[in-house]
């Protein structure tokens, strides 16, 4: 995904106010008009003000530029409170559909974009996440390999949860493993509010007689604020003895997090 920076964006609408033949008093006489159908939950007659934005977008933009600059527009309406694209082209019909979380104040919906030319506006839909995982990023040995860990500071092991959006979570552990493992792997179930975070160790033939600390980073998306999950996390280990596989595992933690969107929580689970 491209990374488009605040600045990228502001010029984007800058353009498109330019461009627009729209002037500044009918632009706020709009976010009225787009404001009382909020108030009155008449929901859906928003869509052809936000189809009249698309329509003025430049076709110079990719379709996620489009997407991003759609999300500031729709952030700057005085009844909307937050924004967040949720997915590019995610629903599979012809031309594919794109998906945008909208914080109204009452109520979150979900806006239905088809990724046509230009970009048109389709209706709303019930915002029913589930929780996923994605993003999964496992480190290198954090120090070298056989150093004692008694000369080792501040590498403990850790649990950090961190919330990067109002529906996003961002989990970073810091785990001892093997020093050559040959794959260390993430997974995760979920049922309801039980979210169960499994890791594996997969380890060769031969392995070294020594650990060390690697970093994980992953989040959990499709979470709902100020809701309750109970989390697991269950460490699971591959290994060869004799020539045969051996798989061991055992549940290391166990926590309750009540998610919100400026929840930072570190839990230091080894000295």
């Amino acid at each position: 995904m491209k990374i488009i920076s605040f600045f990228s964006i502001a010029m984007i609408l800058f353009v498109w106010s330019c461009k627009s033949n729209s002037k500044p008093e009918e632009e706020e006489e709009n976010k009225e008009k787009i404001c009382s159908f909020v108030n009155v939950e008449d929901i859906d007659k928003t869509i052809p003000f936000i189809d009249e934005f698309l329509a003025g977008l430049s076709n110079d933009l990719d379709d996620e530029q489009k997407l991003q600059a759609l999300a500031v527009w729709l952030k700057s309406q005085p009844c909307i409170d937050d924004v967040l694209v949720l997915c590019q082209s995610c629903a599979e019909t012809n031309p594919p559909t794109s998906e945008i979380l909208v914080w109204f104040e009452t109520q979150k919906l979900v806006l239905d974009i088809l990724m046509d030319n230009p970009l048109k506006a389709t209706g709303y839909h019930d915002f029913t996440p589930s929780p996923s995982l994605n993003n999964v990023s496992v480190s290198s040995c954090l120090n070298n390999p056989g150093t004692s860990l008694k000369s080792e500071i501040d590498l403990s092991e850790y649990i950090k949860f961190t919330a990067i959006n109002r529906q996003t979570l961002q989990i970073e552990q810091r785990k001892y493993f093997n020093c050559c493992p040959d794959s260390i792997v993430v997974r995760m179930l979920s049922d309801e509010n039980e979210i169960v975070v499994d890791i594996y160790e997969y380890l060769g033939l031969y392995t070294c007689n020594c650990v060390c600390p690697v970093l994980l980073k992953y989040n959990v998306s499709g979470l709902h604020e100020n809701t309750t999950y109970f989390f697991t996390f269950t460490m699971y280990r591959h290994r060869f003895i004799m020539e045969k596989e051996v798989i061991g595992s055992y549940e290391y933690y166990t926590t309750n997090i009540t998610f919100s969107s400026n929840l930072i929580q570190t839990i230091v689970l080894k000295p």
